[in-house]
């Protein structure tokens, strides 16, 4: 994959070239089972992570989901940097030390990857990048970046890592290569394709919404109660949905897709309502599943 050079990856799974739709969400699925892996194992919880399997994963996958729909002869880096003079002063400060530590634009934006998680604050840098209008000067429809629910998830998934002491090495040997990672990133085994619930530090998650729906199967989610902060369920993506989760009328020019804000999944117009959620923030009505469709 050279994603220093822009344009379109072609990823081969089972021996068949992919859509960029795929693509995404295979490397969508692999960081939030790292994600996952990473808040709920106690071993990371309670300590500095400063390298692992684990986290070449998660770096890889960050890495090639940005990488995804650049414009041709626009690198990641590039971007960061154009739209980086608009951050606030912690990001415009890190920019201009990571300038003069890699002489590649690959290695730049692999360095700002690692720096933004040491300081807490990937999150908040990507959230600012993906809003600003000039992003599509940059990025094609078909990235991640471009696409509201996807970009929405992608923000509570980095969030969720806040939580985390990353101190991992900024400038590692060879981290401007295109052979820095010797080999595709292997698979993070999960039973089911599952979606994380980032949490507040009084709390973790426990429960998921498994991409098999043959009944109402959203699993329960116990979180401490918070005053100052909402613990909201990540959105399904849309490409992964073509029926109602409820009624199961395939969607289409007429019938829209619709996602409830209390469990992340979609419905139809006809199975969703409009109401106030107040227990997760939304005090003017937003789309909720209808309680006579449960």
């Amino acid at each position: 994959i050279n994603a220093e050079y822009g344009g379109q990856i072609n990823l081969k799974m089972e021996g068949e070239k992919q859509s960029t739709e795929q693509i995404i969400d295979h490397y969508f699925e692999q960081l939030n089972n790292c994600v996952k892996i990473l808040i709920n194992d106690e071993t990371y919880k309670q300590r500095e992570i400063t390298e692992g399997e684990v986290v070449d994963r998660l770096l890889k996958a960050l890495e090639n989901l940005f990488a995804v729909g650049l414009l041709e002869n626009v690198t990641f880096w590039q971007y960061v940097q154009k739209l980086g003079k608009h951050l606030p002063e912690t990001g415009i400060t890190l920019i201009s030390k990571i300038k003069k530590s890699n002489p590649t634009s690959l290695g730049r934006g692999r360095i700002f990857l690692r720096k933004a998680l040491n300081e807490g604050k990937l999150s908040d840098y990507i959230s600012f990048l993906s809003t600003h209008e000039s992003s599509e000067l940059y990025y094609s429809k078909t990235s991640i970046l471009s696409r509201e629910s996807e970009t929405h998830q992608l923000l509570i998934l980095l969030k969720s890592l806040n939580m985390l002491n990353f101190n991992l090495p900024a400038n590692p040997k060879g981290i401007g290569n295109e052979d820095f990672w010797n080999q595709e990133t292997p698979p993070v085994h999960q039973r089911h394709k599952s979606y994380v619930y980032p949490t507040t530090d009084k709390a973790e998650t426990e429960g998921v919404i498994n991409k098999s729906r043959s009944e109402r199967d959203i699993r329960s989610v116990q979180t401490a109660p918070t005053t100052s902060h909402f613990v909201r369920p990540i959105w399904k993506p849309d490409s992964l949905v073509t029926n109602c989760s409820s009624c199961k009328k395939e969607f289409g020019l007429i019938r829209r897709k619709h996602h409830c804000r209390s469990c992340g999944n979609i419905y139809c117009f006809e199975c969703a309502k409009k109401d106030t959620l107040p227990e997760l923030g939304y005090h003017i009505p937003v789309y909720i599943l209808s309680l006579i469709h449960i």
